[in-house]
């Protein structure tokens, strides 16, 4: 019995390593998540919006592109739901603090539901986390300003990872983008506060894209046309006349930005990352593994008993 637990807890270490460096969002296929409040203007999302506070909508279209998140959420607003017009599309509405509703809203194919379906404070928790982690993998590209733009230059690997000066961004004009493998995952970390405008954020050329604010506390975007996703956990957002085709994690949402969600993140394997999703309850690999040596030694104590026993 003691060999089959040892071969038992051997199969789940490998699995729980195997587990680690998977880079996964963690906001259950959301299209926008914040930790607090949501307001949009004048633009729409493709998917669903997840946010800790109060979400308020005016000329809004909400899942227009029937993405939702948490198995059939178009919309999850931990306080009130407020909607001057617009309309709510394709799933789920749970509203913490209630909802006021103008009568020229349009809602098509919703329901109204009473169960939170996330910890709100977990996820942000693992937003968090993840940021601080992605922000430790190994540089593989360069940066370089000049002519009043930034050069990004990667090594054809499968997984790109720039580092940037939130100021560089603020003052380039344009980015030009070279060296990116076909199918790679591209990782933008971006340290320091962002003190002015971001209006460009480069094309990569359809590759799985994730700009991680690591340290901003405001980002305001103008004009940017991003094919990819943004990790902003404590970044409250503005700005508008632009659109954003992944998903969005950040502290608090006030812009009048598209989210077309065309360029969700995909989850990848990355060497060096070793943070799961804010769900995982798997035992850390030292821990199985000193439970397996326990095991082994108890097994093979035992067994030389029984060798013991048997001799006359």
């Amino acid at each position: 019995m003691l060999k089959s637990m040892v071969a038992a807890t051997a199969a789940l270490l490998l699995a729980g390593a195997a587990q680690a460096g998977v880079i996964d969002l963690g906001i259950g296929g959301a299209n926008v998540f914040t930790t607090a409040n949501f307001k949009g203007t004048n633009n729409g999302t493709a998917g669903a919006v997840v946010a800790g506070g109060n979400v308020d909508l005016s000329s809004f279209r909400l899942n227009g592109g029937n993405q939702t998140a948490y198995d059939g959420y178009a919309l999850v607003a931990g306080g009130k739901l407020t909607v001057s017009n617009g309309s709510l599309n394709n799933g789920k509405v749970y509203a913490g603090g209630g909802s006021s509703l103008a009568a020229s809203v349009g809602q098509n194919g919703v329901s109204n539901s009473t169960q939170l379906p996330l910890t709100f404070s977990a996820v942000a928790a693992h937003a968090l986390d993840m940021s601080a982690e992605l922000d430790t993998l190994a540089t593989t590209g360069s940066s370089r300003a000049q002519y009043g733009g930034l050069y990004l230059t990667g090594g054809n690997h499968a997984l790109e990872v720039f580092d940037l000066d939130a100021s560089a961004l603020t003052s380039a004009g344009w980015l030009n983008v070279s060296g990116i493998a076909s199918g790679a995952t591209v990782i933008v970390n971006v340290s320091g506060a962002a003190s002015g405008t971001i209006h460009s954020l480069g094309d990569f050329g359809g590759a799985n894209v994730l700009y991680n604010f690591v340290d901003a506390m405001k980002l305001d975007f103008s004009n940017i046309a991003l094919a990819g996703s943004m990790l902003a956990p404590n970044a409250d957002i503005t700005g508008g006349n632009g659109t954003i085709g992944g998903n969005v994690i950040a502290n608090s949402w006030n812009s009048s930005l598209t989210l077309s969600g065309a360029n969700y993140f995909k989850n990848v394997d990355a060497a060096g990352y070793e943070l799961g999703g804010p769900a995982a309850s798997v035992p850390e690999p030292t821990s199985l593994l000193l439970v397996a040596i326990g095991l082994a030694a108890a097994y093979l104590f035992s067994a030389r008993r029984q060798s013991a026993r048997s001799k006359p």
